[in-house]
C-alpha cells in the first residue's frame, strides 16, 4: 500500500519513490500534501535552515528575522544584545550599557573583567587599563578607575587586575611604573618589592 507523505514533504506526481522535501525557509505542517504550493514560508521571527521542515524554529536570543522565508536569523551587531527569542526586527537589538561588552549575536552583555573598563555604550570589546596601572573590580566604566601601581610594584602589560612586586635585583621608587629599575652593576637586592635605590647593596666578596 502507498503511504501518505510525512509532514514537511509533498508528492506532486504519480509514481514517485520518495516524497519531495519543502525547501529551506519553508514548512509544511500537514501530511499527505500533493503540491509544492502547500509549503508555507516561515513567518518573521522564525527560520528553517534545513529542507523538509514540519515547523519553523524561533530565532534564538541575540538574533532576529525581519522577512518571511528566512533560512538563518540575522545576529545583532557586536556591542548590542537581544534577550528575547522570536525577534522580528533589528531595532529590537539593544545597546550594551557602559561597563559591559558583547560579541555579535549576544543574548546578553558581558561585564568588563577586572583590568578593563567600558566607558561607552555598545562596545564590542572593553578597553584595557594601561601598563603601570591596575583595576581590581569587574564592570568598571571609566579609565579613572585604573589605579597606578604603588611604589615597589609594577605592571608591564595592559589590562591587569593587580600589580606585581618588583623582583629581587630591582626596585620601584615611583607610582605607576610599568617596569622596575634595575640595580646598578655590582649591586643587588635579595628581597622583592623594594622601593629605594639604596636597597641595592654591594655584592659580597667573591661575587658580582
Amino acid at each position: 500500500a502507498c503511504e501518505r507523505c510525512p509532514r514537511g514533504t509533498y508528492a506532486d506526481a504519480d509514481g514517485l519513490r520518495a516524497c519531495v522535501p519543502v525547501p529551506r525557509g519553508f514548512f509544511l505542517p500537514q501530511p499527505g500534501s500533493n503540491s509544492s504550493a502547500d509549503a508555507i514560508p516561515c513567518p518573521v521571527g522564525t527560520f528553517a535552515n534545513e529542507p523538509g521542515a514540519e515547523l519553523c524554529a524561533d530565532c534564538p536570543t541575540g538574533s532576529y528575522a525581519d522577512q518571511v522565508g528566512t533560512i538563518a536569523c540575522s545576529p545583532c551587531d557586536a556591542g548590542f544584545f537581544l534577550p528575547t527569542e522570536k525577534a522580528t526586527s533589528g531595532d529590537q537589538c539593544r545597546k550594551c550599557p557602559i561597563g559591559t561588552r558583547s560579541a555579535a549575536g549576544a543574548g546578553q552583555c558581558n561585564v568588563c573583567p577586572p583590568g578593563q573598563y567600558g566607558d561607552e555604550e555598545a562596545l564590542p570589546e572593553c578597553l584595557s587599563c594601561p601598563p603601570g596601572t591596575y583595576q581590581a573590580l569587574a564592570g568598571a566604566s571609566s579609565a579613572d578607575q585604573c589605579l597606578e601601581c604603588a611604589i615597589g610594584f609594577h605592571n608591564t602589560q595592559p589590562g591587569k587586575a593587580q600589580c606585581l612586586p618588583c623582583i629581587p635585583g630591582t626596585y620601584g621608587n615611583l607610582t605607576g611604573m610599568a617596569e622596575c629599575w634595575k640595580c646598578l652593576p655590582g649591586t643587588f637586592i635579595d628581597l622583592e618589592g623594594s622601593i629605594f635605590p639604596s636597597d641595592c647593596a654591594p655584592c659580597a666578596l667573591g661575587t658580582f
